[in-house]
This record gives structure tokens, sequence and C-alpha cells, in this order.
């Protein structure tokens, strides 16, 4: 190697900062037969009164949304690869942001939970992104983003601990 290749390799710059981790898309909670009993039976009781009513529709609505909730319930979670970067947040193939396209982040603890990194977007339509991990890679993601962007504490909806207790 001559002595200007060296100089040469010397200015190249080290590669950015990546954090990286594995995590199911969610956290997945099994649900029993007496689960799908009870749900099976609060949507009949909401179809009869619909049809009772005679708003037909709605009955249908519920039938139907009662089978994509079954389906779903017993659908396994996806295990993929999480990263953090220079470009953005990235979750598998499925999800990719820019910094630009997100307005602050929180992560958030739970007992007896994984962390999860919440990111708002800035967007009206589905403006939480939340992301699972481990509290060890939740502090690094932690001191990674908050150089890039505000960190906001993140305060549970209703819906989320309604969920929550129901097992979704």
């Amino acid at each position: 190697m001559r002595p200007s290749e060296k100089k040469k390799e010397s200015f190249i710059a080290p590669e950015k900062e990546e954090i990286t981790w594995r995590a199911a898309e969610y956290e997945y909670t099994e649900k029993t037969l007496t689960w799908f009993i009870v749900v099976g039976i609060v949507v009949l009781v909401i179809a009869i009164t619909s049809l009772l009513s005679h708003n037909f529709f709605f009955a249908i609505f519920a039938l139907l949304a009662c089978g994509v909730i079954f389906l779903f319930a017993r659908r396994r979670p996806d295990v993929l690869d999480f990263s953090v970067g220079e470009r953005g947040v990235f979750a598998g193939e499925k999800l990719s942001l820019s910094f630009d396209e997100i307005e602050h982040f929180s992560i958030y603890s739970h007992q007896g939970h994984l962390d999860e990194l919440i990111l708002k977007k800035r967007s009206i339509v589905n403006p939480l992104v939340r992301i699972p991990l481990d509290s060890q890679t939740g502090e690094k993601v932690r001191v990674f983003l908050k150089g890039k962007m505000e960190e906001v504490e993140f305060q549970e909806s209703l819906i989320d601990i309604i969920s929550d207790r129901l097992g979704f």
C-alpha cells in the first residue's frame, strides 16, 4: 500500500451508531376458551339488540367484527428486527420512519410487560407507533433519541388500559 492510499483511508468517516434488537411485533397473550365465549356472547347480545332495533347493517358489522377479532386473537406475532440509527427508526420491512416524520418519543415501562418505544408521528391517522424492547435496549435508545428529538412522558389512554386488561 502506498503512503497516499493510507491517508485516503484515514479520512473515511466512521460509521454512525445504530442500535438493533429483535422482538415480537407485539406482546402475545394466550386467549382461553372462556375469553372466546365471553367475547362471542357480548357480540351476540349486540347483534340481537341491533336486529330488534331494525339496524341490520350494524348486526352484520358486529358479527363480521367478531370474526376478525377471533382471527387476530389466535394470530401469533412475527419476530422482527428493529433498529434506530442516523436514518431513522425501522421495524423489519413493515415500518420505516425518518426523524422528520416523528414529533416526539417516549420509553414506556409497565410492570410485568416489556418496555415500549412509543413514537408520536406527525400524522392524524394512527399517530402512535409502539415498538417493544427490553429495559437495557430502552436506555440505549433513549440516550440516542434524546439527541434527535424531544422525549415526552407517555400517559396511557382509557382504551390502552381496557385493551390491556382484556388481553389484547
